[in-house]
Parts: structure tokens; sequence; C-alpha cells
């Protein structure tokens, strides 16, 4: 079986379809697929699955919001579904639309779920018949068909924004029920939301990873991994900056190191949008980051000073931890300096940025690890890990 996002427009932003894409794929899993494949073509996806069904995907698009739903509402908000699984794993209601996720009107807050719900009931009555194809099987439940009329929100396609539409916005006409639930789903399962304070401004960020070339299941849950992950807002690394939030949770993955025949993260480039303060459109944040050469270092790191990358990683917490001392919160001017200096040296080969950032830390008078020291000089002579 074959799919190509965007389903039923001839054309939506990468962004959303982005979030289109995993949808879908998360779906399928829930679905019992075990082989998908994932084929990037310009702004498009192509999805390949040998045992999917239109019906079977549906099902599963129904199971996502469910649980979707029923842990938003575990959290205080009452739900008229009933459902037949009795225990939700609340992993992420935090990210998504729990009051204060985004910086939306009250009335938004409880929109989205409502929404939400009102198309997981119409699965549930579309999936009691057969399903054949889409869109023919759908137009027996017009609500799915039907575009919704607002704009798509901006958390699932920044680029509508007045701030930054210069970047990609094309008129893309407004979103089907079946996507608008679809790119729910990918946004959910396969993006991070940070929300924080950074100096006197309050951001939410929304971190979102993109294939650039052919990626299998495998690698698609690898992504899951990295982006369910839930960090408490004083030890977020993100507030210091993009780049050293970046960095930081490389190194703390736990996902298996780069190696040529496993190549893991290295297909995909991350991108970065959200919301500044609360007044007026700030959706004015968007930017990209390469992913590809600096999980390469990460994985180089650990594969040749695991030791001494676990002892770098304690100096870095301890940083932040003094960063929280009034008396020391130039830790954190120091924290971005660095993140910035070791993205810089690896995204564009410039070996200084790693001498000015090891002496920043030095100066602190903390002590890096021969070993990693080592392994980061052979690393510059070897002219990086996939050159």
């Amino acid at each position: 079986m074959k799919i190509t996002v965007p389903l039923l427009s001839p054309y939506y932003s990468r962004v959303l379809n982005t979030h289109i894409m995993f949808g879908i794929v998360e779906s399928a899993i829930r679905a019992g697929a075990r082989e998908i494949r994932i084929t990037p073509a310009g702004d498009r996806y192509e999805i390949h699955s040998e045992k999917l069904n239109w019906k079977s995907l549906l099902i599963g698009l129904r199971n996502a919001l469910e649980e979707m739903l029923m842990t938003h509402y575990a959290t205080g908000n009452r739900s008229k579904i009933k459902v037949s699984t009795k225990t939700m794993y609340a992993h992420l209601s935090y990210t998504v639309f729990c009051k204060g996720a985004f910086f939306d009107p009250p009335g938004n807050i409880q929109r989205y779920p409502r929404e939400l719900e009102a198309i997981y009931q119409e699965l549930t009555n579309l999936i009691k018949g057969p399903v054949t194809d889409i869109p023919d099987s759908l137009k027996s439940s017009k609500s799915l068909l039907d575009k919704k009329t607002v704009e798509v929100t901006q958390q699932l396609d920044p680029t509508v924004n007045q701030w930054i539409s210069f970047y990609e916005y094309k008129e893309s006409g407004p979103l089907s029920n079946f996507e608008y639930a679809l790119a729910w789903v990918g946004l959910y399962y396969y993006s991070t939301v940070h929300k924080f304070k950074r100096g006197s401004s309050r951001i939410v960020e929304v971190i979102q990873y993109q294939p650039y070339e052919d990626v299998e299941l495998w690698e698609l849950l690898m992504i899951k991994d990295l982006a369910t992950k839930i960090v408490r807002e004083e030890d977020n690394p993100w507030k210091i900056s993009q780049e050293y939030g970046l960095l930081k949770t490389l190194l703390k993955s736990q996902l298996p190191p780069s190696l040529e025949e496993v190549p893991g993260l290295s297909k995909f480039t991350i991108l970065a949008y959200g919301q500044e303060n609360q007044q007026g459109k700030g959706w004015r944040i968007f930017k990209t980051l390469e992913l590809p050469s600096l999980w390469h270092f990460v994985s180089y790191l650990k594969i040749h000073s695991f030791h001494g990358t676990t002892k770098f990683i304690e100096t870095l917490d301890k940083l932040e931890m003094e960063s929280k001392n009034k008396d020391k919160k130039d830790r954190e001017n120091v924290l971005r300096e660095v993140g910035y200096q070791l993205y810089s040296s690896v995204t564009t080969g410039n070996e200084n940025g790693f001498y000015n950032a090891f002496r920043l830390i030095r100066r602190l008078g903390y002590f890096i690890d021969p070993k990693f020291m080592e392994a980061v000089v052979n690393y510059i002579l070897e002219g990086g890990y996939h050159d």
C-alpha cells in the first residue's frame, strides 16, 4: 500500500506534511504494521507498507486519538467518550494541548480536544462498516472530508503566521478534518514541545524531526523515543539555547551510537519553531538545526571515549546547576557560548570552536578528561566520522 502526503489537497507546507506523515505512521503502527518506509519527495512524503489497509489505518488513528484524549481528560478535564481500555499512559499530556502548553485563548485550549473528540466519534461510526479506499470510503462520513472553516492552527503549521510566512507560505486552503486529526497525532507522538522562560521571555518551542532521505520503521521509532521525553522546566537545556539544547539532548540520549551500518538519526534534520510571549501573534521562532553531523560527532565520542563523555556531561550538569545561583548567573551565558561554539565547529568544520568551548569551561576551574580531549582531537584529524 502506498500513501502520498498530503492526502486530500494539492499542497501543504513541509511542516504540516511532516506532522500528517507521522500521524499516519503512528496509526499504522497501532494497526499492526511492522514494515514501513518513508520516502521524502520535496515537500511531500510517500509512505509504503505492504500489509496495511485503509480500515486498519482508521482503526489505528482512532486508537491514537483515544489515548490522546483520555490522557488529556485524565489531567482534570471531563470526557464523554466511553472507552474499552481502563488504563492510559499519561506520558505526553503536558506537551500538546493541556492548559498552558500554548499561549492560546482559553477557548482554543478546550476547542482542540472537542474537535478531535468529534472526529474520534466519526471514526468510531465509520469503521463499523466496510472501508475500501480513501477518500471514497470517507464520502459516507461527510464530516471527515469537510474542510475546516478556519486556518490550520499555528501549532501544526507556523508558516501561516504573518511574521514568518515569507519563509515558505503558499495558499493551501483549509485542512480536512481527517488530515487535521492525523497532524495532531503526529505532533503529539513525534515532536517535542518545550515551555520555559529565557530571560524575560516566555517561550513555547516545537522541535520537529524531518527525514530528508528514505527511512525505515526502526528509524522512525528512534525519533519517537527521542521526541517523547518530558524535561522539567528548570532542568530543560533548550532554555539556554537551541544549539546547546540539541547537543545536550544527544549527549544524554540512550539511543545507540551512529555506525556506518546503522546510521540512526543521521537521516533527519530538525526544525524548531515556536511562540514568544503572550502578546499578539508571537510565532516568530523558525530555525533549522543540522542533526546528522552533530549526531555523528556525539556517536564518535561515545564510541571512542564513553567514560570521558560521561564526565563531560557531568561537567555540563554542574554548570547548569550553578547557573541557578544568583551569584553565578554568568554560567548560563558560558553554556550558551559553549553550545554555539561546539555546534558551529561540528557543522562548519572550523576546529577553533572546540578550542574556544573547552577554554571557557577550563576558565571556570573545571577539568576535562584527557581521553575525551583525545577523542575530540582524533575526530578533527579524521575530518569527521562520516566524511
